[in-house]
């Protein structure tokens, strides 16, 4: 990672502002498919020019940017190749990045963002400004962009669910229910590592349609039932642990309180709460870490208006309304946290 520490302030300020090249140098990088060509071995610029249809002399100065940043190496024969990092942006990588850098700096993003300044004055979706529509709207209408969204979630669910598996003990439970749980990523991660575990994987009937040739892929098909619906309305009940990860940060208080209402409804008076989130400091630091849970929480402005990450004092205020006590938080590598709960009130 690049230090702004030792530079003189105004160098170090000029260098954040033009910190977007960087990643669209990576987001061409990826949508070339540049690492899937190098998979096999170093090519000259020529090779890689016929192949994407670049214009080479445009390549040739190109290719060199991506040295710099410790993508690429250049052998003594001036062919390019693959480094270890380079590596991760092969799309069949088991921890590809390929996938993520065509979402977090393709147009959908990079579009939004320009739209800032308006979620700033109003308070209201970039992201809707910018399309006429929300988020899931879009990616409903625009199959191709939402197929590399769900890659791109399934690709960071890799690290996260490992991380969830490491430091929670799911095997004290007989059935999970995975509340917005995408193509169920996570959901075939808790069941392969479990057995003896059933699951639920419950989203809008327009995700969780894509959801079924991961789950037999995986063969975990037989141990777990897909349903259809909104959980603003109500939420699958015979759960011993529900878990919502990344979901509740998309939504402003009231409509996250309306989501854990109804899996207060669903759940027995023992079932437990697992939400895993981004907590947010109660103080912010000049760090990196800390700069990247505020752009985070910008992000979630951007794209839902309403949307926020939030800290522990929230979090417990917003459980409070629904019906829940906040039990622990877990943190994870992943920069997430577990954050547990228990039903505590009739609501």
């Amino acid at each position: 990672m690049t230090s702004y520490n030792n530079m003189p302030p105004n160098i170090a300020l000029m260098r954040m502002i033009t910190s977007y090249r960087v990643s669209q140098v990576l987001y061409v990088t990826a949508k070339l498919g540049l690492a899937d060509l190098l998979k096999d071995g170093p090519k000259r610029s020529e090779e890689l020019a016929q192949v994407t249809g670049s214009f080479q002399p445009a390549l040739d100065r190109f290719l060199p940017a991506l040295v710099s940043l410790g993508i690429l190496a250049q052998d003594a024969q001036d062919r390019y190749e693959l480094t270890s990092s380079g590596a991760y942006f092969q799309s069949d990588h088991p921890l590809s990045v390929h996938a993520y850098t065509l979402f977090m700096a393709g147009e959908i993003e990079w579009q939004t963002w320009g739209k800032l300044e308006h979620s700033l004055l109003t308070g209201d979706s970039a992201f809707k400004q910018t399309f006429g529509m929300n988020l899931f709207e879009y990616y409903s209408q625009h199959p191709e962009d939402g197929d590399i969204f769900d890659k791109a979630m399934a690709a960071t669910s890799e690290n996260i669910s490992r991380d969830i598996l490491e430091a929670y003990d799911f095997s004290q439970y007989k059935k999970v229910v995975d509340v917005g749980g995408g193509n169920g990523s996570l959901l075939v991660s808790l069941l392969k590592a479990n057995p003896s575990l059933q699951g639920v994987l419950f989203d809008l009937p327009q995700v969780t349609s894509r959801a079924t040739k991961l789950l037999e892929k995986a063969a975990v098909k037989d141990r777990c039932e897909v349903i259809g619906g909104d959980f603003f309305k109500q939420v699958p009940g015979g759960g011993d642990v529900y878990i919502f990860k990344l979901i509740l940060h998309d939504w402003d208080d009231e409509k996250a309180t309306d989501i854990l209402k109804s899996c207060y409804q669903a759940m027995g008076g023992k079932a437990r709460l697992v939400v895993v989130e981004q907590l947010q400091p109660d103080r912010v630091e000049i760090s990196e870490f800390h700069q990247t849970l505020i752009t985070r929480d910008l992000n979630m402005l951007a794209l839902f208006g309403g949307g926020r990450e939030r800290n522990k004092t929230e979090f417990e205020q917003l459980f409070e309304r629904a019906g829940f006590d906040l039990v622990q938080v877990i943190p994870l590598s992943s920069q997430l946290n577990i954050i547990e709960a228990i039903k505590t009130t009739i609501v």
